[in-house]
């Protein structure tokens, strides 16, 4: 049902990875473009971190059960001591869950794909798994494109999300994952070079500050 094998890997594996405390999870089909922040994995230590639509990339997603965007299961990080894949998979397959009235009207629509997002948006919902959203982590066919992020989203991304079979149903209907590629290394060198620049000329004045006059 849906993609129940992540809630079921990420089960086994707070099971079997004993020695590691963070379990980070992403699709397949996600390359790294940044290194997690350790604020992150800090933050991971206490709750769970979910990635979530922002009001630009829940268009055309499914419907919402709250007052909140749906969230987005390709990236998620865990502490492994949390059990939250363990809460997660006995709430795939919850009968109270499966024969909801909310979740028979989205089955009607997508059938049983998106139950995993569902159960997360659940969870969410009902305060389960001590829950906290992630934006703006991702960019791809689907997301925001990058021409339309802020200098603050572009810093904050950390993946390319690549579904090629989404790209003709982005509200770009040029949309091209090399071009986004390219835009995406073009912004953030620009923005390291001048973050160089600042520091450098920030040094000088402290250097030239800090020398007496005669």
């Amino acid at each position: 049902m849906g993609f129940l094998t992540e809630p079921l890997c990420g089960k086994l594996a707070e099971e079997v990875l004993t020695s590691k405390k963070i379990i980070v999870k992403i699709d397949l089909d996600m390359q790294i473009v940044k290194p997690l922040s350790r604020d992150l994995l800090e933050l991971a230590r206490d709750h769970v971190l979910i990635e979530q639509y922002t009001d630009y990339d829940k268009k055309g997603q499914r419907s919402q059960i709250g007052d909140f965007n749906p969230f987005d299961t390709c990236f998620i990080i865990s502490s492994r001591d949390s059990n939250f894949y363990h809460q997660y998979y006995d709430l795939c397959n919850n009968d109270e869950i499966l024969k909801s009235e909310a979740w028979l009207a989205q089955q009607k629509v997508d059938g049983s794909y998106f139950l995993e997002e569902f159960v997360v948006d659940y969870m969410f919902k009902n305060g389960i798994g001590s829950i906290i959203p992630m934006q703006n982590d991702i960019f791809g066919e689907g997301y925001k494109e990058v021409e339309k992020m802020s200098d603050d989203e572009i810093q904050k991304i950390h993946f390319m999300h690549s579904h090629l079979y989404l790209a003709e149903k982005c509200p770009n209907e040029e949309y091209s994952q090399i071009e986004q590629q390219q835009q995406y290394m073009k912004r953030m060198s620009s923005l390291l070079v001048n973050k160089a620049s600042m520091s450098k000329t920030a040094s000088s004045q402290q250097l030239f500050g800090s020398v007496g006059s005669f």
